[in-house]
């Protein structure tokens, strides 16, 4: 199930939201991977993630990361592009980020969320973010790819403020308390 984009999301979700609506083919299809181009949106670019669907056989899918901005890769410590998602996420964010672009290929439509993932700052501390993810087709109509732009509720965050690519293990999402 999608959840939408509410009224009050941060600026640069409801950006990259209005320039995927703005690619929207006339029948309500989502944009073609082809319509997108990260210059029209290069102020948000650091904070967006581009994964591809790609078979791994029996009819089944994975993600694998196309593109994952400079700012993602500062604030995680890990440098995402060209990696399945197994491998960049433990197994519950894994779980529940596929359960999430699995409803955005179905529905086509984009999904909201508000979370808390582990950074890779000294204290292993949990950070809230948010982020919205659409579906990306390709040209033979099917749903393929997925556009995916974050934004941090603290900006004054240790691995924010210093900008360095630190080594870490995996993405971890907080577990509901």
């Amino acid at each position: 199930m999608v959840t939408p984009i509410p009224d009050n999301a941060p600026a640069r979700l409801n950006a990259v939201a209005e320039y995927w609506r703005g690619k929207r083919r006339t029948d309500g299809q989502p944009p073609f991977l082809a319509d997108i181009d990260l210059m029209d949106i290069y102020l948000h670019a650091p904070f967006i993630f581009i994964a591809d669907r790609v078979p791994c056989g029996n009819d089944a899918y994975e993600y694998v990361w196309r593109y994952w901005g400079t700012a993602l890769r500062n604030l995680t410590g890990i440098e995402a592009t060209g990696k399945r998602m197994r491998e960049t996420h433990d197994e519950d964010a894994f779980r529940e980020a596929e359960a999430s672009y699995d409803s955005v290929m179905e529905s086509g439509e984009p999904d909201y969320w508000i979370r808390q993932v582990r950074t890779v700052a000294v204290d292993r501390s949990f950070m809230s973010y948010e982020r919205v993810v659409f579906p990306l087709r390709l040209s033979t109509g099917e749903s393929a790819h997925v556009l995916g732009v974050a934004a941090w509720l603290k900006t004054d965050h240790p691995a924010i403020r210093s900008g360095e690519q630190l080594v870490t293990g995996k993405i971890g999402i907080k577990p509901p308390s």
